[in-house]
């Protein structure tokens, strides 16, 4: 999925960004299944995480952020049954997703905390379609890109040099390639519960993943020590 990625950006950032013509926390307590790298949205202590592989630039991600995302966010998240962990798997164009990311590592590193990776990760899937018919204009994506940073907390210069920072790709690149060693992530979204690759279309659903975390919950209720 990733081979060859990193190799092309650099062609692909000139064409794509600079125009055709020119409380989450990443700090602190994490879950076992959590690693240095990760934001996470909800209590650390939470007894079920669910990291979800995905790509600002998948329209299927899109889809899973607006319908399914919300429903987990209000019963679970919210509430501290369950630990949320967004992690980086870029798809094409690759360009626009390494760009996305970088400003969603680049605005929480200067926020110091999470809230704001997150923040950038929700305007930058609300304005997937904006984004990818920028690509095609004659001016390019990198001015709606540029505001989502700016809402972000990011100046322009901070943005400039951010998008060119090779370390932040590399990162990208290796949390996608412990995916796909670790969980045999192929695809985006995939989504890994308490360890285990979701692999049936009901799980990717409101209603089928609902289910799949209410076990996970009934389960550790009855296997807690009395009080």
């Amino acid at each position: 999925m990733v081979r060859g990625v990193l190799a092309s950006f650099s062609l692909a950032l000139a064409i794509a960004l600079s125009a055709c013509g020119a409380s989450a926390s990443k700090d602190g307590a994490k879950s076992s299944y959590e690693v240095a790298s990760d934001y996470a949205k909800g209590a650390a202590d939470a007894p079920v995480v669910l990291i979800e592989y995905a790509s600002i630039t998948c329209p299927h991600c899109k889809t899973f952020h607006d319908n399914v995302y919300p429903v987990l966010e209000e019963k679970f998240i919210k509430t501290g049954k369950l630990r949320f962990v967004f992690r980086e798997s870029p798809t094409a164009p690759a360009v626009l997703a390494f760009a996305g990311f970088s400003t969603m590592r680049c605005a929480a590193e200067k926020a110091g905390g999470g809230d704001t990776y997150y923040a950038v990760l929700d305007d930058l899937f609300d304005n997937q379609p904006a984004i990818f018919e920028a690509a095609q204009s004659p001016t390019g994506a990198r001015g709606i890109l540029l505001d989502i940073a700016k809402r972000g907390g990011l100046t322009e210069e901070e943005f400039n040099a951010c998008i060119a920072d090779n370390a932040k790709r590399e990162l990208v690149l290796s949390i996608a390639r412990d995916g796909e060693a670790k969980y045999k992530i192929a695809g985006t979204p995939s989504l890994v519960l308490n360890g285990e690759s979701l692999k049936t279309a009901a799980d990717y659903t409101a209603e089928g993943l609902s289910k799949r975390i209410e076990g996970l919950l009934a389960g550790e209720a009855a296997t807690a020590p009395a009080q």
